[in-house]
């Protein structure tokens, strides 16, 4: 696939910067529920489809427990993560409480990302339903990325207003090439729907001293009970230093909507 995208880039109207935006070419994975009628405990997963290992406490906001969004398993990622950037094993857990978008920034506390050990588990039957989606498996693929246009990595290649013209068709043939894995993607460059997410990051936190200290961990579009404003986008963000330390308490969440 590398080479294909890199045919696109050279067919494309900024082929001038062919060698810059293959420098920038990022591995991620694609996301998508897994068609299959049972659920399995011991798979990634949307929704709560097995409960906390012993010991860990279910996170709340507000004094209610959080929804789980996504329960995933890095040893199943393994294969697909190019980079091998994720942790090798135990669960990376999601959760948010939609809630908290009615008024927007959503307030911290609202959503939290958990690395645990895949350990013995409480019971599946206590796990707090509300406002999670509803348990499936997921499937993974690889896929690669390109920046969005509006990035400080495009900015810095100077794009006049034909060449900026032709990069959003370049990246509207590259989300071709990946159409039927959808829009979940964990990793890699974000599908950015209206401004810059990172400087968003950035100014939204004060953490950091660039927009590229931030990176995309997962971004979830809407999905059958998944549903972030009209048509949106959720996206959970993490400074480069925190992710290569498998710090997760450094996440931030951001929700665009198109």
């Amino acid at each position: 696939m590398r080479d294909q995208i890199n045919s696109l880039i050279r067919d494309s109207g900024v082929a001038r910067a062919a060698e810059e935006l293959a420098g920038l070419l990022r591995p991620a994975v694609a996301v998508a529920e897994d068609e299959q009628e049972s659920v399995t405990a011991d798979r990634s997963a949307f929704g709560p489809a097995a409960g906390l290992p012993t010991g860990l406490d279910w996170p709340t906001w507000r004094g209610e427990p959080l929804p789980l969004l996504a329960d995933l398993r890095p040893a199943e990622l393994q294969p697909f993560d190019g980079a091998g950037e994720l942790p090798r094993d135990g669960r990376l857990l999601f959760f948010f409480q939609a809630s908290a978008l009615e008024d927007y920034p959503p307030e911290p506390g609202s959503w939290r990302v958990i690395h645990c050990p895949d350990g013995p588990r409480g019971s599946d039957g206590e796990i707090p339903a509300a406002g999670s989606p509803a348990p499936r498996n997921l499937r993974f693929a690889h896929r690669l990325t390109l920046p969005p246009l509006e990035s400080a990595a495009v900015e810095a290649l100077a794009l006049d207003e034909d060449e900026s013209d032709a990069y959003s068709d370049l990246l509207e043939s590259v989300d071709e090439l990946y159409a039927a894995e959808g829009a979940h993607q964990l990793l890699g460059h974000p599908w950015q729907l209206q401004g810059d997410l990172q400087q968003e990051c950035l100014a939204d936190t004060g953490r950091g001293s660039a927009p590229d200290d931030w990176r995309l961990l997962l971004q979830l579009a809407e999905s059958k009970d998944m549903v972030w404003g009209d048509g949106g986008m959720l996206y959970f963000f993490v400074r480069e230093q925190s992710f290569r330390e498998a710090d997760f308490s450094d996440v931030h969440l951001v929700m665009q909507s198109g």
